[in-house]
């Protein structure tokens, strides 16, 4: 009964998306299929009237920060990464700003180990949270949700925008002050993919050549360069021209000439937002961290809500990839050459991010 129940909602489907778009003339069925198509939409999505606003204030946020792995790609990468003119410093000249950042050590000992703190800008408020996370534990998901819903609220009081960024990821030098321009004025959140790299001393050498007083300066085209050499080993069986390959698993890309790189991705990370009392509702009734990814872009794009960043010359990062972290079983690869969809899509939001090819553009010498 279940199954014939899904053909008669996939007939149906198909005809009344045939009907809408391809029947010229005001016949019955085609008016029939107006009529259902614009009943399901406005259930579906909600039109955003407030789509403008005037802040001035931002408040940046890191998720917590554990481990000595970890703790030296935050200090000696990604936190210099955004210590480029265009990052951190050009936000602290225009935006009243505060950084949060979340930490198991005690930060007394971190500062005295790592100097790229003290580069932050002055005018940064920064905000230190000493936190206890154990990944094994029980309540993992639990306090990490609610470390970011103290952002939500942190954010609402102050009515200042939201930026999520992530220790281990490494920004192209003016990626913060691209979003911030984009999105001037606008009542809207952002979101985009990124690539995930081995985490390798080549890369990190690499890195080092760009770092000049603690900053990493390093644009996009160059970023995207080290991405597409040292893909980690998931990455690279996303490849869509591979006979066998992992494309079906939410993520597709191909190489397009020389230096070019078309992605397809069926999740997001939420980079930046404008968050509303909703918004802290919705993660507030999340059970798992990892649904963070998955259910708050899919929440925003039926808001209508959600921007999609579709070139790295707006905005690019590299996620520096451990090998614990870098894992497929075999049976994940399949004979899907030429495919950039996953294997079960089960929302408008999935087949709207499948439509949007993002570009990847990187030097080719």
């Amino acid at each position: 009964m279940r199954n014939l129940f899904y053909k008669f909602i996939n007939y149906l489907s198909k005809k009344v998306s045939e009907n809408v778009v391809f029947d010229p003339k005001n016949s019955l069925k085609a008016r029939i299929s107006r009529v259902l198509y614009g009943f399901c939409w406005r259930i579906v999505f909600v039109r955003k009237k407030n789509f403008s606003h005037s802040k001035k204030k931002i408040n940046l946020f890191f998720w917590p920060v554990w481990g000595e792995e970890y703790l030296d790609n935050f200090f000696l990468y990604s936190l210099p990464s955004l210590l480029s003119k265009n990052n951190f410093h050009w936000i602290s000249k225009n935006y009243q700003c505060e950084l949060d950042l979340y930490f198991c050590d005690d930060f007394d000992y971190l500062k005295k180990k790592y100097t790229s703190i003290s580069l932050i800008p002055k005018s940064i408020k920064l905000n230190i949270h000493k936190v206890q996370i154990n990944k094994n534990d029980s309540s993992y998901d639990k306090k990490q949700l609610s470390i970011y819903l103290e952002h939500i609220q942190r954010c609402l009081d102050n009515n200042s925008m939201g930026m999520t960024l992530t220790a281990d990821m490494i920004y192209s030098e003016d990626s913060l002050k691209n979003l911030l321009l984009l999105s001037d004025g606008k009542n809207y959140c952002y979101g985009t993919s990124h690539a995930r790299v081995l985490n390798s001393s080549k890369v990190k050498d690499y890195l080092n050549k760009y770092k000049k007083d603690g900053a990493i300066e390093i644009n996009h085209k160059r970023l995207v360069k080290i991405a597409y050499e040292n893909l980690s080993k998931t990455f690279t069986m996303m490849n869509d021209k591979l006979d066998k390959n992992i494309s079906h698993k939410s993520f597709s890309w191909r190489l397009i000439g020389e230096n070019k790189i078309s992605v397809v991705a069926s999740t997001l990370s939420p980079y930046f937002c404008n968050y509303e009392k909703s918004d802290y509702h919705i993660v507030s009734n999340l059970s798992k961290f990892a649904e963070f990814d998955r259910l708050i872009p899919h929440f925003l794009f039926h808001q209508s809500r959600l921007k999609i960043i579709p070139s790295s010359n707006i905005f690019f990062a590299i996620e520096l990839t451990f090998d614990k972290d870098d894992r497929y079983n075999e049976s994940d690869l399949l004979p899907m050459k030429n495919n950039d969809q996953p294997l079960n899509i089960s929302s408008p939001y999935i087949y709207m991010l499948n439509s949007i090819p993002q570009i990847w553009e990187f030097d080719k010498d």
